[in-house]
């Protein structure tokens, strides 16, 4: 009963998370006819089989505009229709990042059922804002010949100076200051929602990110607007969330000591290095499935994954007077050097459910058990083996289509494991830090 009440209140919670908070891309543009007269009233739809609901649509106002805002990343078709004029369809839109794409359209009287198909792609140029992105999707991210890890992408962006360019795996803590910026001015986004770790200024935490199931990864570098808290590098990932047809995927890699060699030479042992610290093995285990539940209302995506590495600490040996009460002495044992071993684990369900043409809700749920198995040691002491308790990141999302817009003010609240403005904040009996970030005014609409 408890675990029920939990979710109701993620949902509603949710439900005030004002749409463009969710960090998804916009089509946006202005309907005319042949003469350059403003066409109000034209029907526009997005169609795509990364939308739920498949088609998206709005009609133009008195200025012959129209706006489709938080749509997910894919491949769509766009089509305008006024009765008395020709129908025009623009196929293969690609729709990525968190922009807005200017897709305009000319409609000329006709008198007979007709429809004029443009295949050339629109130029995807953002003219309303003067944000600046790298934007990359699943196909370039798993084509990339590193790890899975979002330490590993911001070498992608130009202008950043990151703490971290190691191949990682597990929980990454990584600092990526851009521009000559703090480091504390960073920011990790999943689905436009802060993942943060406020003692250390809301940089990014030791969190696994999941990017080999996401759709995109999107990294803002400047000319954010009133919904970013800083003018630094903010890394948004948008998750896959399954679809009609049931895909999924596995994906091993990994090598061991066999797989490399050295570079150990008579110098480094003249400097006091007594033997190469070799990586003993890594690996990186995942399996994924996404499919339908009900087609067209209700989608499921489960990733499952785990991770390992085990690597020697240079220079440093157990020590031989170990439990000897009779001698305090370090005596290295040079058969026994002292060594890192651990594991780590991800599973991740997430449910999408179209409740009705206008609403969407999405729930998800990250475990992240962050020692299952972690031993060995990195100091002259003796063996430890650690424990934490797992990293948990509920989330709950409701997107709406709205209609006859008013303006007010909003408050966003978010479900997650920390919070991204300190102001107020309050600790839920679960562990789950729940926070009010005022945000300035925007537009929200009745449905």
């Amino acid at each position: 009963m408890r675990a029920l009440l939990r979710v109701i209140g993620l949902l509603a919670l949710s439900s005030l998370v004002p749409a463009s908070v969710l960090a998804q891309t916009t089509l946006a543009g202005a309907i005319r006819d042949n003469t350059g007269a403003v066409l109000p009233g034209v029907t526009v739809e997005a169609a795509s089989p990364a939308l739920i609901e498949k088609v998206r649509t709005a009609v133009t106002d008195g200025a012959g505009r129209y706006r489709i805002e938080n749509l997910q990343p894919g491949t769509y078709t766009v089509t305008f229709s006024l009765t008395g004029f020709t129908t025009v369809r623009r196929e293969n839109q690609i729709v990525s990042g968190s922009g807005v794409i200017t897709v305009d359209a000319e409609l000329r009287v006709g008198g007979v059922q007709e429809t004029v198909t443009v295949t050339a792609p629109t130029p995807v140029v953002d003219v309303q804002s003067t944000k600046r992105e790298v934007t990359l999707d699943n196909e370039t991210m798993r084509a990339l010949p590193s790890v899975r890890s979002y330490s590993y992408l911001l070498n992608t962006v130009p202008g950043v100076v990151s703490n971290n360019n190691n191949v990682n795996t597990g929980p990454v803590f990584a600092i990526f200051p851009v521009h000559g910026g703090r480091g504390v001015e960073s920011r990790l986004t999943v689905d436009g929602l802060n993942i943060s770790n406020p003692p250390g200024g809301n940089q990014p935490p030791n969190f696994t990110a999941d990017i080999g199931n996401a759709a995109e990864v999107t990294m803002t570098t400047s000319g954010g607007l009133g919904e970013l808290e800083t003018a630094g590098l903010t890394m948004n990932i948008v998750p896959k969330q399954g679809g009609n047809q049931m895909s999924g995927l596995l994906f091993v890699s990994g090598f061991s000591e066999g797989m490399q060699s050295d570079n150990f030479t008579s110098e480094l042992k003249a400097r006091g290095a007594t033997q190469p610290n070799p990586v003993y093995h890594v690996y990186d285990v995942n399996t994924a499935v996404g499919g339908p539940v009900v087609k067209d209302k209700l989608w499921y995506y489960v990733s499952l994954r785990w991770q390992g590495q085990r690597q020697n600490t240079l220079n440093v040996y157990y020590n031989q007077n170990e439990g000897d009460p009779n001698s305090f002495a370090y005596a290295p044992d040079l058969n026994r050097p002292a060594f890192s071993d651990r594991t780590w684990e991800n599973y991740t369900p997430r449910v999408t459910w179209q409740v009705s043409p206008r609403n969407k809700v999405t729930f998800s749920w990250d475990e992240q058990p962050v020692c299952r198995n972690c031993s060995g040691t990195t100091s002259l002491t003796a063996r430890q083996t650690l424990s934490f308790r797992p990293r948990r990141k509920p989330m709950a999302t409701e997107s709406s289509a709205r209609s006859a817009c008013s303006r007010r003010g909003g408050t966003l609240h978010s479900p997650i494991d920390s919070y991204s403005k300190p102001a107020t904040a309050r600790r839920t009996t679960s562990g789950v830090v729940v926070s009010s970030i005022p945000t300035r005014p925007r537009t929200w609409c009745r449905w």
